[in-house]
C-alpha cells in the first residue's frame, strides 16, 4: 500500500511453528491492498495462498483479498476502502473455525455475501480436486446479482 512494506510472512516447511513473521513488520496491513485501488469485485478469503490461488485463476473477474486468519479483524486503515465495493465477498475456510470468522466479518461488511466451495476445505483444496475457480466465482457473482434483482 503506498508503496510500504508491511510485513512478511513466511510459511515454514516443517516444525510445530506454521507460519513466521519477520522482525519488525505490522500486522496492520492487508496483504494485495494495492489491488483495492482498481478493484469492483473483492473475495476476501482467510490465506495468502487461497488469495493468490484465485487471483490467478479469476483475477480478471474479482481481487482476492486475504486477511491471513478465520479469527483476524480488519483495522480501521483497511474497513472504508472494503465497505466501498459494490460486491464483496466473503469464501472462509468451511471449517468451524472458517464459518465463525466469516459470520464475524459478515457483520462488519453486512453487504458482503458468504460463499463457500463446492468441495474440499478452502479455495485451494478446492482447485486442487479439480475445482473450476472461474466458474465458481462467475456462478457467485450470478447469484449475487438475481438476489439483487429479486430485491
Amino acid at each position: 500500500d503506498e508503496d510500504k512494506l508491511w510485513s512478511v510472512k513466511v510459511r515454514r516447511a516443517a516444525g510445530d511453528v506454521k507460519y513466521a513473521h519477520i522482525a519488525g513488520g505490522s500486522g496492520s496491513g492487508l496483504y494485495n491492498a494495492d489491488a483495492l485501488t482498481d478493484a469492483t469485485m473483492v473475495v476476501l478469503c482467510e490465506g495468502e495462498f487461497d488469495a493468490l490461488l484465485l487471483q490467478q485463476e479469476a483475477g480478471d473477474w474479482v481481487t482476492a483479498i486475504p486477511l491471513g486468519s478465520a479469527s483476524a479483524r480488519l483495522t480501521p486503515r483497511w474497513l472504508p476502502h472494503l465497505l466501498a465495493m459494490e460486491r464483496l465477498f466473503i469464501a472462509y475456510d468451511s471449517d468451524e473455525a472458517g464459518q465463525r470468522g466469516a459470520v464475524r466479518l459478515q457483520s462488519t461488511l453486512p453487504h458482503a455475501a458468504l460463499i463457500s466451495v463446492l468441495k474440499g476445505k478452502d479455495i485451494t483444496d478446492f482447485y486442487l480436486q479439480g475445482g473450476d475457480l472461474y466458474a465458481w466465482v462467475e456462478e457467485a457473482i450470478h447469484r449475487q446479482q438475481a438476489a439483487i434483482t429479486h430485491d
